[in-house]
This record gives structure tokens, sequence and C-alpha cells, in this order.
């Protein structure tokens, strides 16, 4: 899963920001646990327009328009309206990236990967 910092800002109120952790990251949007603002974040309305800035693993800021899908306890979620062409392929290289790392991590623990390596173990078949 890529984890990301996130600062949103309503865009109504700008007093209204939430800053926390993103639990979920696709091309097409997030889901953000708000942290400490949890309990006002739960009652944002569906369709609420946020401005979002994704830090990213390797530091590079990601500014968005997010519109709101569900608040709730799991977070706040929602789907990008406006991000960069560049950013949302950003996005995508770093989402296939993590699950390149979780397949074969998952494939070694179960021993037909050997580690450090990119490719399966070859089979030993042998034939009688």
């Amino acid at each position: 899963m890529v984890r990301a910092r996130a600062r949103l800002f309503r865009a109504e109120r700008a007093a209204d920001r939430f800053h926390g952790a993103t639990l979920d990251v696709s091309a097409g949007g997030l889901r953000v646990d708000a942290g400490d603002a949890v309990d006002e974040a739960e009652h944002l309305p569906a369709a609420t327009r946020l401005f979002v800035e994704l830090e990213l693993p390797d530091e590079v800021l990601v500014p968005a328009v997010l519109s709101l899908v569900a608040p709730g306890t799991e977070g706040l979620r929602g789907s990008f309206v406006d991000i960069a062409a560049a950013d949302r392929e950003r996005l995508v290289r770093l989402v296939f990236a993590e699950q390149r790392r979780t397949l074969a991590a998952r494939k070694r623990a179960r021993g037909h990967l050997p580690r450090g390596s990119g490719r399966a173990a070859p089979s030993r078949r042998t034939t009688s």
C-alpha cells in the first residue's frame, strides 16, 4: 500500500484543514485517516470539494482536488476530480511498484521466489 502524508483544505472554508495519512491511494482517489480532526471530518457531506496536497514517499508534492465520496469512521474517501496527468501517472507507477513488492514478498514467504531475485525460481521437475 502506498503511504503518503496528506493535507486537506475545504474549498469554501480554508480554515477547515485536516492533516493525516493515506490509508489507500489509487489513480482514481484516496482514503485518508483525518487524525485528530476525524470527528469534524465525519460530518462533511458527500460531494464536498477538498483541496489535497499529497506528500509522496519520494517527497514529491501532488496537488489535487478531491470530491468526498463517503466520510466515515474509517477515513475520508474521495475521488480525484482535478489532478495533473503526470501526477496521476506517478501515483499509478507507485501503486504498481508497491503491488510488485508485496507479491514478491508473498512468493518469497511461500518459497517460490529466491530473496533478491525479481524472477520465480525455476521449477525442478523430474521425470521417471
